[in-house]
């Protein structure tokens, strides 16, 4: 059993976070009869199956659930990478140089971006849940900062 996992994964093998619950999930090819015939099984490098899967966060009192596939879906999970916009804060801050009721943009603001990664579970398609793997910041937001007159 043991020659049988080793070998299994060097061949290939995928495993993901369900709920804090890692699970493997491997498809034999050509189905279990055919298996045996051949005395060998193939793993897929894209995470496939067909069984059931299901997920509870549980969240002090309360509980979450997590969408579920229905039996005989095909479940398949991707790694996805999205490029995404951050916001800049605008800072305001007393100028004594200004007259009172007046305001000037003394430093403008520029967007920032990050790429983030996600695995994304499908069920037939259809996205069942996405879970933040690594976030990357590519270009830091900067603030914009608004002088207001004291004089």
């Amino acid at each position: 059993m043991k020659q049988w996992w080793i070998s299994l994964t060097a061949r290939g093998r995928a495993a993901t976070g369900v709920a804090g619950i890692a699970a493997l999930l491997i498809v034999i090819g050509g189905g279990v009869g055919a298996a045996a015939d051949t005395g060998a099984a193939r793993a897929t490098a894209e995470a496939t199956a067909t069984s059931r899967v299901t997920a509870t966060t549980v969240s002090g009192d309360s509980s979450t659930s997590v969408p579920t596939a229905s039996p005989g879906a095909v479940v398949t999970v991707q790694r996805v990478e999205s490029t995404e916009t951050i916001p800049f804060d605008t800072i305001t801050v007393e100028d004594a140089t200004l007259a009172r009721g007046t305001s000037a943009v003394t430093r403008s603001g520029h967007a920032g971006t990050a790429v983030r990664t996600y695995d994304v579970t499908l069920a037939d398609g259809v996205e069942l849940r996405r879970v933040l793997i690594s976030e990357v910041t590519t270009v830091a937001a900067v603030s914009q900062q608004t002088s207001i007159g004291t004089r």
